[in-house]
């Protein structure tokens, strides 16, 4: 009986043994990679997975790249242009006036503007119209709009749009006030009455509408928007969407002063279409666009201060010039807004 116990417990032991070395190899080879990847790798902490060496210190912020001037493949007038450096886009509201403005749809880069000729009664190149940002207008141009219905047009088409069909309405130079809840309920404008007279069946179509525009066109000018633009905003406080109107008299008097050779026959209105704030000074900078006399399509200004692109600023007296050929300073007094304009 003791020699049984005797030979089992030697057998434990020998077991024992046996496992225990078995334990100790393990550790001992795990010890040995540990001290090749300390070998290889330092302490482990100075490389990232990749290999290569991670940087201890804390990581200098990059400034953010600086947009081109100009996307030539943009197709939208807020995508195209991009203020200069030091410069961010003022926010606009969802819906708004100046969110339809910058939204809008431009021609392909570089295409050319088109003045509607009376004498053969077929559209020319504007060659002194701008090819930078040309309006894809929603029909062919119209020959009657011209300037100040270029104005009109734009937000016109925004009230249809958001259909705030009651806020569609425009003096003529008369005087006679053209609504298009009246138009579309099917009155016609009688102009040895000067007023309306129903003629037809009421629609809201977009065809009808344009025709209601076309009348529009016809009657209104630069003295009657600025009737109907009635507010005039600080020029600290320019937005998308607000116009410099100036009638004739207005236009020739400042002719008369800077180059009385100047031969100006009409008014003229030209408009914001984006607004630019400076991050660390407040000041802010505009984009402008224009039709023209006769009827032309809408194409961006550029600033004759080449350093500048398409984009303006007042100067302390609160004028600008756009156009070199002429030198005729605009002036923030000019500065018009429609009332309900959101």
């Amino acid at each position: 009986m003791d020699n049984l116990y005797i030979k089992k417990n030697k057998l434990g032991d020998k077991k024992l043994i046996i496992i225990l070395s078995s334990a100790l190899g393990v550790v001992l080879v795990a010890a040995i990679v540990l001290a090749i990847l300390l070998i290889n790798n330092g302490d482990g902490k100075d490389k990232n997975p990749n290999g290569t060496p991670a940087l201890s210190a804390t990581p200098v912020a990059t400034e953010e790249p600086v947009k081109k001037p100009i996307v030539e493949d943009a197709t939208t007038l807020g995508e195209r242009f991009n203020p200069p450096e030091g410069y961010v886009k003022v926010d606009v509201d969802s819906g708004s006036y100046a969110e339809f403005i910058r939204n809008y749809t431009l021609k392909p880069f570089n295409s050319v503007a088109y003045y509607y000729d009376d004498k053969t009664g077929s559209y020319l190149e504007n060659k002194e119209a701008s090819k930078l940002g040309v309006f894809q207008l929603p029909t062919a141009l119209n020959r009657w709009m011209q300037c100040a219905d270029s104005v009109i047009m734009l937000y016109a088409e925004h009230l249809y749009a958001e259909k705030k069909y009651s806020e569609i309405s425009f003096t003529f130079a008369n005087g006679f006030v053209c609504d298009w809840m009246s138009y579309m309920q099917g009155n016609r404008f009688n102009m040895k009455t000067n007023k309306w007279e129903l003629k037809a069946e009421p629609s809201d179509t977009y065809e009808t509408f344009q025709k209601y525009l076309d009348l529009v066109y016809q009657f209104a000018n630069t003295d009657s928007l600025a009737r109907d633009m009635s507010s005039s905003p600080a020029m600290d406080d320019i937005q998308i969407g607000d116009a410099f109107v100036v009638g004739v008299s207005q236009l020739q008097a400042v002719a008369s002063a800077i180059n009385p050779d100047l031969d100006i026959k009409y008014g003229h209105a030209i408009f914001v279409v984006d607004v630019a704030v400076n991050k660390e000074t407040g000041k802010k900078i505009f984009m402008l666009a224009e039709g023209n006399t006769p009827a032309t399509e809408i194409a961006v200004i550029e600033n004759p201060n080449t350093d500048m692109g398409v984009w303006f600023e007042f100067n302390e007296v609160g004028q600008f010039v756009k156009s070199s050929e002429s030198g005729l300073p605009w002036s923030a007094a000019w500065l018009k807004r429609f009332p309900g304009q959101k």
